[in-house]
Parts: structure tokens; C-alpha cells; sequence
């Protein structure tokens, strides 16, 4: 799937290979049929939450920043979205913690800490680089911002002249806060990039070592008595393997989602890497494991409608990379199926 540039779910891999094991050898006793309904709900379900949430951001950035332009307006709403993005980071981190130590009250500990957490941030780190951005716009852009204007009152995309032609001082003040919102939204989407790699490494780098880590256990004592505390020499393992893989085979996937499905702009950008994150981060507390992959192209599909209207998106992409996510669990099943027929026979002989 990837060699074609599609971006499948190792999600839909690992768990259809799971089964076509255990239909095979354990004749399908063991499996969990509830479990994997809700799994496969959770599929569906994952998509469109990310979604809505995706075009519930991209609505505020697009009417609350994008096209108003003001510059105090923007600057909170800015901020809120910074706070969000790191409340979502560190209630991920704490909530697990809290509920190994804590008890039935980590929830709310989890939430205090994270929102104390997310404010120190912000007056610590954000409120400075505000004070930093501006002065360096005051220092570096706004001569340069007048010459232009000066010796080329024409361009349409530079601020109003009054009689005089000199640039007024609300038009400067505009340009001033664009100049600051952009660097910060730059920053922001680097940070919601992390967040949506933290969400990817604590879901579908788990699906994937899993069955390692099984393995590694039985051989080691037996039995899974002790899989609540993984080898973390086998999660390096699998993170590795993920790092090797993007550096040779992301660039296709990269290309398919980031420019084929539909234009990607930076507001566009910060919307589906926020919603995505968000939505893995959440549904992984839950104990589901869904796709980074369903999330983030359902993000994609609704920020290209809300923006640029149902023609924008390539529905015939969008079909074929369903089919493929459809058939990523029939073809894992029937070849890990095959695959343990054949290693049985060939250890234990024919039966």
C-alpha cells in the first residue's frame, strides 16, 4: 500500500493478522468478538470525530483570524489554542500516570495539573516570545513595510494610504499583529506535529510491537503475567523501525495526504494536525486502538470541503484508498493464517 502511495493503517494490519492467527489456531475461541466489534466501531467513528473537529477549528481560524484580521481578537484565540494543544499533551501523559498510583480520583488530579501546567506555559514561554515577536517586527519589518509603501502605494496587498500617504497608524498596528499570529500559528502547528507523533508512537507503535512483546514474554517466562510492563528495549525497537521507515518510504505517503486528497494551506495544516492528534490522544485513553492514518485523512477530507467546496477533495483517491483499508484486513488474516499453517507443519508435521 505504501509503494502505491496509499496511506493504510498498520492498525488494520496488525488486528486482522491477530484474528486470522487466532481463527486458525484456537479456531476462534479465544477471540474477543465484543472487543473487536467496538475496534472496528471505533474505525468508523474515528474519522468523523476527527472530522468535526477539524472543521470546527479551521471555521474559528478562518472567521476569527484569517478574515477579520484583529489583531487582540486573534491573539486570544491564538493563545486558547496553545493552551488546548498542551492541555491535550500533558492530560495524555498524567492521566496514564495517575491512574497507575492514584486511584479512582487520577482523573481529576490529571485535569488540575494539566491546566496549571498549560497556563505556566503560556506566562512563562508564550507571553515572552509575544514581547520577542513584536519588538523584532518593530525593529526589522516595519522600515522596510514603509519603503514599500512609499515607492508602491499601487499594490493592492499593502494597507491603505490616507491623504498624505502616509501609512495609518491602525494599518500598521494590523500588519504588526498579522506579522505576530502568523509566527505563533507557525510555532503552534510545529508543536500540534509533535503532539500528533506522541499520539502516533502511543497508539499505532503499540498496535505494532504488541504481538512482539507477546511473543517475547512467553518465551522469557511463559506466560503474559507480566505484559502491563513491556520490555522497553522492543518499544525502542519498534520506534526505531518507525523512524527508518519515514525516512525511506513517508516521503509517497507524505505526497498522497499533504497534496493529493486536496490543497493543503497552513490554516488548513494546524486544523487537521490538532484535530487528529487530539482525537488518537483521546480515543487511546479510552484503551481503542485506532488509526493515526483514519483520523488524520478524515481531517483532510473535511478541512478541503469546508474550504474549498465537495469538488476540491479527489473522490476517486478517496475510494481507492477505501478499498484498501477494507481489504488491509481479509489479505493480514489470510497470510498470517497461512503463515502459521505452514510453520506448524513444518515443526510439528501435518495434521
Amino acid at each position: 500500500a505504501t509503494f502505491f502511495k496509499f496511506p493504510t493503517s498498520a492498525t488494520h494490519v496488525v488486528i486482522g493478522a491477530t484474528v486470522g492467527y487466532g481463527l486458525v489456531a484456537l479456531k476462534g475461541q479465544h477471540i474477543k468478538w465484543i472487543q473487536l466489534a467496538k475496534i472496528v466501531g471505533s474505525w468508523v467513528l474515528s474519522p468523523i470525530t476527527a472530522g468535526l473537529v477539524a472543521a470546527l477549528i479551521c471555521y474559528i481560524l478562518d472567521n476569527w483570524i484569517v478574515k477579520k484580521r484583529i489583531p487582540r481578537t486573534s491573539l486570544i484565540i491564538v493563545i486558547f489554542f496553545y493552551f488546548f494543544a498542551i492541555f491535550i499533551f500533558l492530560f495524555s501523559i498524567l492521566f496514564k500516570y495517575f491512574s497507575e498510583f492514584k486511584g479512582g480520583k487520577f482523573i481529576y488530579f490529571s485535569v488540575i495539573l494539566s491546566i496549571f501546567g498549560s497556563m505556566l506555559f503560556s506566562t512563562v514561554i508564550l507571553f515572552p516570545l509575544i514581547h520577542f515577536l513584536k519588538k523584532r517586527l518593530k525593529r526589522l519589518e516595519l522600515d522596510k513595510f514603509r519603503v514599500i509603501q512609499e515607492s508602491k502605494p499601487s499594490i493592492s496587498y499593502l494597507p491603505a494610504q490616507n491623504q498624505e500617504g502616509k501609512v495609518e497608524i491602525h494599518d500598521v498596528q494590523e500588519f504588526e499583529g498579522g506579522y505576530v499570529i502568523s509566527c505563533l500559528l507557525t510555532i503552534l502547528q510545529i508543536m500540534t506535529a509533535c503532539n500528533k507523533s506522541f499520539a502516533h508512537g502511543g497508539n499505532d507503535i503499540s498496535n505494532s510491537v504488541a504481538p512482539l512483546i507477546s511473543i517475547w514474554l512467553i518465551y522469557q517466562l511463559g506466560s503474559l503475567a507480566s505484559f502491563s510492563k513491556p520490555n522497553m528495549y522492543l518499544i525502542a525497537f519498534g520506534a526505531i523501525g518507525l523512524a527508518i521507515g519515514v525516512i525511506f518510504w513517508g516521503k509517497r505517503v507524505m505526497e498522497t495526504i499533504g497534496k493529493n486528497i486536496t490543497k493543503i494551506t497552513p490554516v488548513s495544516g494546524l486544523s487537521i494536525e490538532l484535530s487528529s492528534s487530539t482525537t488518537v490522544i483521546g480515543m487511546t485513553l479510552l484503551g481503542l486502538p485506532i488509526s493515526t492514518t483514519h483520523c488524520t485523512v478524515g481531517s483532510t477530507v473535511a478541512v478541503g470541503w469546508l474550504r474549498h467546496g465537495f469538488s476540491s477533495v479527489d473522490l476517486k483517491l478517496l475510494i481507492s484508498m477505501g478499498i484498501c483499508w477494507i481489504v488491509s484486513i481479509p489479505i493480514p488474516a489470510l497470510i498470517s493464517a497461512s503463515t502459521f499453517c505452514i510453520c506448524r507443519a513444518l515443526i510439528f508435521g501435518i495434521r
